[in-house]
């Protein structure tokens, strides 16, 4: 299938995050592909068959914009991105489970709630599958790790902690150590009325697995279908 200048510049341009870097990227590369199909054109080729020379020269346009896109990335707003994911789901869950709490008659239902439960875990995992497809695919697997890795290391902190705090300590410590769950809890809180009533799993383990279900989510929606191109 034969590919033209603008669509090959385009697909490259994708992959990258920086709208300033962006339109820079796309006059350079548009640039350097007339020169290059000048130049093959004083070889003796024809204007076509010298711009698909050009084109195959540049390689593949999704490697190719993924390598652009780290030398023009835009540092804490790619990094920080998934832990921005992971509050402003905590915070549209919330609210959701709080438009519901304004009918105790369905809520009090024990079957009603834990359909209502069940439809906003359901719901959350396909959200969170969908937004790593959607503003996580482009980001090369090993900027996406970096990303992921501070909602790991925050939610397992919480956990940790919090859990030490209130089997291990005693008194006023103890008490403190709820808090730290609760924040754990509350960034996860789509999943957290699920794993906590898997009761034959032990405290531990819930928390390990609350903690890395969130980045986990996002890692396989970031990761689906990705777009590869040959030319």
């Amino acid at each position: 299938m034969r590919r033209t200048m603008t669509s090959f510049v385009k697909e490259v341009s994708k992959h990258i995050q920086s709208k300033k870097a962006k339109r820079k990227v796309e006059a350079e590369l548009q640039f350097h592909l007339q020169q290059t199909t000048q130049k093959w054109m004083e070889t003796g080729l024809d204007e076509e068959v010298a711009e698909q020379k050009a084109i195959k020269q540049m390689g593949n346009p999704v490697i190719l914009g993924r390598d652009l896109n780290q030398l023009h990335s835009p540092g804490l707003l790619v990094y920080g991105r998934p832990l921005f994911i992971q509050i402003m789901m905590s915070l549209c869950v919330v609210m959701v489970v709080n438009i519901f709490s304004l009918f105790p008659g369905l809520m009090m239902n024990d079957v009603a709630r834990d359909m209502i439960y069940g439809f906003i875990a359901v719901l959350t995992l396909f959200l969170y599958v969908f937004l790593g497809k959607r503003f996580l695919n482009a980001l090369t697997h090993q900027v996406l790790l970096k990303s992921l890795a501070p909602i790991l290391i925050i939610n397992m902190s919480l956990g940790i902690i919090g859990y030490v705090m209130m089997y291990a300590g005693s008194g006023v410590t103890a008490e403190n150590g709820q808090l730290p769950l609760m924040i754990l809890m509350a960034l996860n809180y789509g999943f957290s009325s699920i794993i906590d009533s898997i009761s034959f799993l032990p405290e531990i383990l819930k928390i390990v697995l609350l903690s890395s279900v969130a980045p986990l989510l996002l890692y396989v929606g970031s990761r689906s279908r990705r777009k590869t191109v040959e030319w």
